[in-house]
């Protein structure tokens, strides 16, 4: 249970870092102009909170499934997936991911507006 809290705080940090952080030297705002002058659809994933913890969810999958496979980080292997659905395994990690990083987000924004009424 730990093991799955401390995921979803990685996939999390992740996601709203690049999502909301403006970054050191403003990278992130950078990064974000570039993708909306040159990439529109980076623009749009890299803006979403439901879009982008889909795609941290697959890469942290797949540096698990790939790279680390002794090592059950991520939801699915910490389920037990056969290694030979190793596609499955990444598909459904960026799935829950997102789910996972999305709650957050919102249950965090409900509290953001409590305590600016209150």
């Amino acid at each position: 249970m730990t093991s799955l809290l401390i995921y979803f705080l990685l996939a999390y940090g992740i996601s709203n870092i690049i999502v909301f952080a403006n970054g050191p030297f403003h990278i992130f705002i950078k990064m974000h102009s570039f993708f909306k002058e040159h990439m529109p659809m980076m623009e749009e994933m890299t803006s979403c909170f439901i879009c982008l913890p889909t795609w941290v969810g697959f890469f942290l999958s797949a540096l698990n499934t790939l790279l680390f496979p002794t090592i059950a980080f991520t939801p699915m292997m910490m389920v037990g997936l056969p290694m030979e659905y190793w596609y499955l395994t990444i598909f459904f990690d960026g799935l829950i991911t997102s789910g996972g990083c999305w709650l957050m987000n919102t249950i965090q924004e409900a509290l953001e507006r409590t305590n600016s009424n209150g």
